[in-house]
């Protein structure tokens, strides 16, 4: 039978705690680095609107009452633009009641807990498959920009 030895005298235990950064000093700044190593690549906001992953439609969106960067994914932004023919609706038009409706919605239930807030509305989309005039639901989510200011990102619900 094994003696009877202090947990943190066996050598699995004393390793492994070898491989823990030591504790941060109160005051002093813990660098994500040390626990996780070099970053291997950063995509930021900015990359993802210049690549058009993200569709910067922060000018619209202050009109409708945001104070805050605004962008909408790819996805989104092309089921706006997919406008089914007969419709009479145009894109500035089909935008403006999403920008509109979020600015409402965030007004109405914006003190709940979260950084997220789906939201419904009348939005056909060309080649879906839903019956006409079903609810088309988005999503909003707020966040730290590229510098930690907060900015708004409009997304399909199936997005992340």
């Amino acid at each position: 039978m094994p003696d009877a030895a202090a947990p943190h005298d066996t050598p699995a235990v004393a390793a492994h705690e070898s491989r823990l950064p030591p504790p941060a000093q109160e005051g002093s700044e813990v660098s994500v680095d040390g626990f996780f190593g070099a970053v291997i690549i950063r995509y930021s906001r900015a990359d993802a609107l210049a690549d058009g992953v993200l569709a910067d439609v922060s000018g619209r969106a202050s009109e409708a009452g945001f104070s805050v960067p605004v962008a909408l994914s790819a996805a989104l932004w092309a089921d706006i633009n997919a406008i089914p023919e007969g419709a009479g609706q145009d894109v500035d038009g089909r935008l403006w009641d999403v920008l509109f409706l979020a600015w409402h919605n965030v007004r109405v239930h914006g003190n709940q807990p979260g950084n997220t807030l789906v939201y419904k509305l009348i939005l056909p989309v060309q080649g879906a498959d839903e019956r006409p005039g079903a609810p088309y639901a988005v999503k909003c989510v707020i966040g730290p920009g590229d510098d930690g200011e907060p900015v708004l990102t409009f997304l399909r619900p199936d997005e992340d």
